[in-house]
């Protein structure tokens, strides 16, 4: 399907009913719900006005503070170590760390030309996980979030189809296969209000009967 009205990486919506999930994104971290109303259905902005009354929306200056102090308290050397880590940006990043007061400002020390924003959160994110070069590349799997009787019915037809697994029930999956997974839950619940991310990411069912429809 085309992409219309509105570009994967616009930072604002530039139509009146569709808009890129970056710019719902800056309108939900601005704290603005109802402007994201006209943007999504009417199920998914319940579901976000249920959140909001109980957790924040998790950002980036969230997890400043542990980024600067693995910068800080790391040797080059131990940085070196990390994936994503080349052409001594190590340094750039270390000295950001030293002068910058929150992430926007490690943002405005950092990015050049040569490092691009995304480049450098891509970085920064590898450094909180701590994913070492040595580590091996993560295994690519499905997992499913959801699905209701037809889904089930179908996943059974086709799932000696699929090329890659087919995780339903984390507590049942390779420990190797998911262990990204895993640490990324563990870090993201680090951040406030958001304490029972584990449980409900990973303890939640997935199957979901669907009330006055169809099944």
């Amino acid at each position: 399907m085309k992409r219309q009205n509105a570009a994967y990486h616009d930072d604002s919506p530039s139509h009146h009913t569709v808009a890129s999930a970056t710019s719902i994104r800056h309108i939900l971290l601005k704290g603005d719900l109802i402007a994201v109303q006209q943007y999504v259905p009417e199920t998914t902005y319940r579901l976000l006005q249920n959140y909001q009354n109980t957790h924040d929306f998790a950002a980036w200056h969230h997890f400043w503070p542990l980024l600067k102090y693995q910068l800080i308290t790391s040797s080059t050397e131990q940085l070196q170590q990390i994936r994503g880590i080349t052409e001594g940006i190590e340094n750039r990043l270390q000295k950001a760390a030293l002068h910058a007061d929150n992430f926007e400002d490690f943002l405005i020390w950092t990015v050049t030309k040569r490092y691009s924003k995304s480049r450098i959160q891509r970085t920064a994110l590898q450094i909180i996980m701590q994913q070492q070069k040595t580590e091996a590349p993560p295994q690519n799997y499905i997992r499913i979030l959801g699905m209701s009787s037809t889904g089930q019915r179908y996943l059974s037809h086709i799932k000696k189809e699929i090329p890659l697994p087919l995780v339903s029930t984390m507590s049942k999956a390779n420990p190797a296969l998911i262990q990204n997974d895993i640490r990324a839950t563990q870090l993201y619940s680090l951040a406030p209000t958001l304490s029972d991310q584990i449980q409900r990411d990973f303890q939640t069912p997935i199957y979901r009967k669907i009330l006055n429809q169809r099944d």
